[in-house]
């Protein structure tokens, strides 16, 4: 005789089913760690006449990031043509604005001056320069060295050819200890390494340029 089941029999077997079921997406859920870069620390210049550049009004964008890049994950690079994503580990908001913030942040600081303004966006009226920058590379790799190499130009004026033109590579040191959350504050570092070079860019096209004195 075929054995028979109980309507409470099969309540219980789908109540089990459905037990396992939750308990084996909780096991699978990744939880997220989010991560952002942040401006340099006391990045003032040496050698610098900030009482010249302080009343510079200096203009930033575009910023461009390469389309792998343009993703929420932090990228690793783990070979000469090999990419990591995880995704437990991801960027609290687009990577190319936060890059285009913290460059901000950091060339206000390195040439003295209020703020820097970011384009696309609202144009100063009366700018000095503006600067374009174009991001080929910026990842660690698998010892935690962070490579940044990137193609920058700065404009005067209204003027539609670059006064600098220039291609900067920069590596940081290999981590003691390999983290994200380590990468990430190499990362950081090495955005305001960058901005330096941009602040001295500036800096030496000023005291080239003499600059009628305002009445």
């Amino acid at each position: 005789m075929a054995p028979t089941f109980s309507r409470a029999s099969l309540l219980i077997s789908a109540l089990v089913a459905v037990l396992l079921t939750a308990c084996s997406v909780v096991q699978n859920k990744v939880e997220i760690q989010y991560f952002v870069l942040n401006p340099a620390v006391d990045s003032l210049l040496e050698g610098v006449d900030y009482e010249k550049t302080k009343a510079l009004a200096v203009e930033l964008g575009p910023v461009e990031i390469p389309n792998y890049l343009n993703r929420p994950h932090v990228v690793t690079r783990q070979g000469e043509s090999s990419l990591h994503f995880q995704d437990n580990y991801q960027w609290a908001g687009y990577l190319r604005e936060n890059i285009s913030r913290v460059l901000s942040r950091n060339l206000a600081q390195n040439l003295g001056i209020s703020q820097v303004r970011i384009l696309p966006g609202t144009r100063l009226p009366d700018a000095d320069y503006r600067i374009e920058v174009d991001i080929e590379t910026f990842e660690p790799d698998a010892t935690g060295a962070v490579y940044l190499s990137v193609q920058w130009w700065v404009f005067e004026l209204d003027d539609d050819v670059p006064s600098i033109s220039k291609t900067t590579h920069l590596r940081s040191e290999a981590l003691e200890v390999v983290s994200y959350p380590n990468m990430v504050n190499a990362m950081s570092h090495t955005l305001g390494l960058f901005s330096q070079e941009l602040a001295r860019g500036l800096v030496a096209l000023e005291m080239e340029i003499p600059r009628q004195a305002i009445p």
